[in-house]
């Protein structure tokens, strides 16, 4: 009899024991399910953009060229960059100068801008911040504070000193646009490349789709198909948790001008029925997108402004400078814009070693040095070799037409 009492003991122990470790298995699942990251989650929206793949001025760039109008004729093999900041900007200088800008000698941009095809209307108020008045460190403050208004303290601005060092009596014009669209379910980042007119570049989206895959799933329920033309005519809308947004892409034959591009692609959309997911095993490839340019319009520059407005009249504009950051990869797109117009920028000493000059390396506080070069012609320095495609840019007329740099 004892002994059947201390195996019930010994059952009952074990049993509990067991109970035990199933609970602490159960609580240990339950806490890696939450922490454990996943990266078919949903995305938070997210404004911060870290540092882009390429971050150049526009010089720097053979077959780029930044816009600020969209009536910029497509040229093959050139990649066309515009953004809506540049026209915001000038239409806060017309408000300024009491109407349509005019210059003396005008380039054929002033009157594509003057016309005010874009405005505050077509971009989200909470993103964007713009005003026009005198430079300085007044106007830099109150720029400043609508920034951590709209955009948080962590945003700092990387153009908006140029109009806090426009001397007093200069005037100013400044615009910032920040926009994040993210997507509810993350898609993939493909290997090993996705190869672009002979390059290859990383690209993102959904290989060989699979609807019984519940990730994949929920990934192609994101993409829309308009028009479908053929494999090289097509345009597709991928929804993000911006649901106020767009994210179109359009795989389909370039117009004359961007703008007419830009109108056929509308009309299609708005003609068709929208398809929603993938054909079952087909491919979804985007190439990524991460780039960080700043271009100056140098065209707008040293031109006298006509104005009925004395504060305006006759200043010259020094400096039209656009920053544009755009990123588009699988999590979404981000972008942030800046622009800053002024009719003139607090004198620098630049330090440009273009004549003859010394080298010298020395000890502190040593009367001798170890190293003398007195450097009176290019032989000793890095001489770049002259290229074909150096010839090719200087002689770019679109780089010297009415949208170009």
């Amino acid at each position: 009899m004892a002994q059947r009492h201390w195996l019930r003991r010994v059952l009952i122990s074990l049993a509990a024991a067991a109970g035990l470790i199933a609970i602490g298995f159960w609580v240990l699942l339950k806490f890696f399910a939450v922490t454990a990251p996943d990266p078919y989650a949903p995305k938070q929206p997210d404004l911060t953009i870290g540092p882009a793949a390429l971050a150049v001025e526009s010089g720097e760039l053979r077959h780029t060229v930044v816009v600020a109008h969209l009536d910029t004729p497509i040229v093959a093999d050139r990649n066309l960059v515009w953004c809506a900041t540049a026209q915001i900007a000038w239409n806060e200088l017309c408000g300024l100068a009491g109407g349509p800008v005019r210059m003396e000698k005008e380039p054929p941009l002033v009157g594509l801008l003057n016309r005010q095809d874009v405005g505050r209307g077509d971009l989200e108020e909470d993103a964007l911040v713009a005003l026009a008045g005198p430079g300085g460190p007044a106007t830099a403050k109150q720029l400043r504070k609508e920034i951590e208004r709209k955009f948080g303290a962590g945003f700092a601005p990387k153009l908006l000193a140029m109009a806090e060092a426009a001397p007093p009596g200069e005037l100013a014009v400044y615009a910032c646009f920040r926009k994040s669209l993210p997507y509810e379910w993350a898609f993939e980042r493909l290997g090993p490349y996705l190869s672009f007119r002979g390059a290859r570049v990383d690209c993102f989206g959904i290989s060989q789709y699979l609807p019984s895959v519940e990730y994949e799933r929920k990934t192609a329920a994101q993409v829309h198909l308009y028009d479908y033309k053929g494999k090289d005519d097509f345009i597709i809308e991928i929804d993000t948790r911006a649901k106020g947004d767009q994210l179109i892409l359009a795989k389909v034959p370039p117009a004359a001008t961007l703008k007419e591009l830009v109108e056929t692609v509308g009309r299609r959309m708005a003609a068709a029925k929208p398809e929603t997911g993938l054909d079952e095993y087909a491919d979804l490839k985007i190439p990524v997108i991460d780039f960080d340019v700043v271009h100056d319009f140098a065209e707008l520059c040293g031109q006298p402004i006509a104005s009925p407005d004395p504060k305006v009249a006759g200043k010259q504009l020094a400096a039209a400078r656009q920053g544009i950051r755009f990123r588009l990869d699988e999590k979404g797109a981000e972008l942030t814009s800046e622009i800053v117009i002024a009719t003139c920028i607090a004198r620098v000493r630049d330090l440009v070693f273009d004549r003859p000059f010394l080298v010298m390396l020395r000890k502190r506080e040593a009367k001798n040095p170890y190293l003398v070069l007195w450097v009176d012609n290019p032989e000793l320095l890095g001489v770049r070799k002259w290229q074909p495609a150096d010839a090719a840019i200087m002689e770019d007329p679109l780089r010297k037409g009415p949208s170009g740099s």
